[in-house]
Parts: structure tokens; sequence; C-alpha cells
């Protein structure tokens, strides 16, 4: 299984991980890259705290990979404080971490105490590495590294998934389902930065000229007074919905659906919109914001720069069905020729070569 031929390595995975949010599905993937080099210790800083457990398993290791530069790496700083010694890192950057972190005084001076001590920095894309290189211009120098996410989906484990979606939809959403039924679908942790208000304040004019046309906003409640206003939305005068998040394989069901005609993207900053990638490579249109972390799949989506431009996409992938298979074929075929899940590993395997004395 293996792409690397080193002896057997302890790596630490250090990671703010929430199992129905975006980062709890690249720690899975990730983690399961490092396990073909060595021994992988996850340690979940989601609660922000540095425990001595974090301390003794950081102290035990070959390396440690932070994934956050910001969530991770405050917790792993203080836990290199309390060592005699600073372990050897690797650091992963999340999309908020370039995108809005280092706007912040306080956080940005913790991620730079974190890239001073690493070995090597991770950008999910030549956006991001360009504003890394921007903000520590020297000390970042001659150790980033662009590793686009690789995308990959979990079937359901049922033969009759279809069967199962619907009843989703119907019992546990509320949506009713005919011939007519078309639903976008908006996967996001409902925070400040993924901007969950955006699409849903103006989908009612979608609604009440397809009245079968629903929007339904899927993700934990990161932020109770944004999944609060969701909550607030009537669902028969604007056809509005918000669920709770979902396991993986479940998301990757709606998206599959027949009643699914786009998956949004209106986030503010993504380090890559990687929810949108396996919505393509399901087989569901993309309809994206632009701004330049959706730049590496706005070829293959439906681009838009303001909300009268999105309820005008909306509208085309209700009325059009061609138009929508064309998109649907297109973002499928260019997710599997550009970011396969093999390339993605040798490409880590080979950072923890480069990197191991």
């Amino acid at each position: 299984y293996s792409f690397c031929t080193l002896l057997r390595m302890r790596i630490v995975f250090v990671a703010p991980i929430r199992e129905t949010s975006g980062n709890g599905t690249t720690v899975e993937r990730l983690g399961g890259f490092f396990k073909g080099v060595g021994e992988v210790v996850k340690v979940n800083v989601y609660d922000d705290k540095c425990t001595d457990e974090m301390v003794a398993a950081v102290e035990e290791s070959s390396i440690v990979v932070v994934l956050h530069a910001w969530r991770a790496g405050q917790v792993v700083l203080e836990g290199v404080k309390k060592m005699c010694f600073t372990p050897r890192v690797i650091v992963v950057f999340g999309g908020t971490d370039i995108n809005e972190m280092v706007h912040e005084p306080e956080k940005l001076s913790v991620m730079t105490g974190l890239v001073s001590i690493a070995e090597s920095l991770v950008c999910f894309s030549e956006a991001m590495l360009s504003i890394c290189n921007e903000t520590w211009p020297r000390i970042a120098s001659g150790k980033t590294h662009v590793i686009p996410q690789s995308v990959t989906v979990r079937p359901h484990d049922s033969l009759n998934s279809e069967a199962l979606t619907n009843e989703f939809l119907k019992t546990q959403v509320g949506i009713p389902l005919n011939n007519d039924t078309k639903i976008f679908i908006l996967p996001i942790g409902v925070r400040e930065v993924k901007d969950p208000l955006y699409a849903p304040s103006v989908f009612h004019t979608i609604h009440e000229r397809y009245p079968d046309a629903w929007l339904l906003v899927i993700g934990p409640p990161l932020s109770l007074p944004l999944a609060g206003a969701l909550k607030s939305f009537d669902k028969m005068k604007t056809g509005v919905i918000y669920h709770e998040g979902v396991q993986q394989d479940v998301l990757h069901m709606l998206f599959s659906s027949q009643y699914t005609a786009g998956v949004l993207n209106t986030s503010l900053s993504e380090g890559q919109p990687q929810a949108s990638m396996e919505a393509c490579l399901c087989g569901a249109p993309s309809l994206l914001r632009d701004i330049s972390g959706n730049a590496c799949l706005a070829p293959a989506s439906s681009v838009f720069s303001s909300s009268d431009e999105l309820v005008g996409l909306m509208a085309k992938h209700i009325s059009d069905p061609a138009f929508r298979t064309v998109m649907a074929h297109k973002g499928q075929r260019f997710i599997e020729e550009n970011f396969d899940e093999l390339t993605e590993q040798r490409r880590y395997c080979a950072l923890l070569r480069g990197t191991r004395q």
C-alpha cells in the first residue's frame, strides 16, 4: 500500500477534529496516507486545550503534522514550551489561516511562531501559497509546498441508496418529492466565513417562480446566532430549509440524488472548496462564488459574483436540464482528471521523506 520506502515512523497528527466538518474529512484522508509510512497518533485539539497526553505524544514522535496553523498551532506551541527540545513539524494550512487569521495580529503572531519552527509548510493552492509567501517572506522561503487536496466520495453501503435518499429528504428534511422537485444544497459549517445567509436571503425569488425548488443548507451550527437565523426562515414561503450535519456518506447520497439541481459555495474565503469538489465527483453541478479560493474549480462550475447572478444561474439550472447535465459531466470529468488521491498520497510521502533526517 505504501509508496514510501521508509523506516517506520511515529507521526503525531494534531488537528481540530469535528466529525461532520471538512476538517474531519481531511484528517481521515491524510491519516490514511500517513499509515503507509508509520504509526499515526491523532490528537484532537478542537477544545483548544494542551493536555499532558498531547505533550507526551509529541515528545515521542518522529514528526508532528499540524493541520490548521492557528487552531492547532496555538496548542502545539503551548506544548513545545513544556518540552526540552523542539520537535520536527510539518504545517498544513487551512483556508481560514491564510485568508482570515493573517489579518488578526494576535493570531498572526501565533502562526508566525509555528511557521518559524516548521520544516515544511503545505498550502492547498497557488493562491494560498502566494499569501503565505507575502506574509512570511523570510521564514517561509524554501519550505513551502503546494499539494491540492484530492477528492474522493464515500458511497453508502446500501444497494438501495436512492430509496434511502428519498426517504431522508421526505421524513428528515421535509421536502415533498415529485417530478418537478429541484434541490440546491449548501453544505457548510455554519459560521461567518461561509456567509450562510447569502443564498437563503434571495432564494424566495426562486421559490416563488418555481414552487418545487428548495434550498437545503446542511452542516453543523458552529455559529449559534447564524444557525438560529437559518432556522427562522419560513420553509413554505422561502423554500429554505436548514438541517444540521450528516455523515459524509449521507451527504454524498444527497449530492448524487436525481433531485439535486446544484451544489452551492457562497464562502467569503476558501482554501479549497472540498465539498463542492466532492459534489462534482458525485455528478452534481457546482455553483461557486467568484473568490480566489474557488478558482481551482471555476473552469468546471457556474460562477457568480452577485446575488442577482446567483438567482439567474439557479433559474437556468432548473429550467435547462441539458445545461445542467453538461455542467454535471464537466465537473465530474474535471475532478477525475485533476484531483486524484494517488497523486496527493505520493506527494505527502515524498514530503515526509524529505523532512526525515
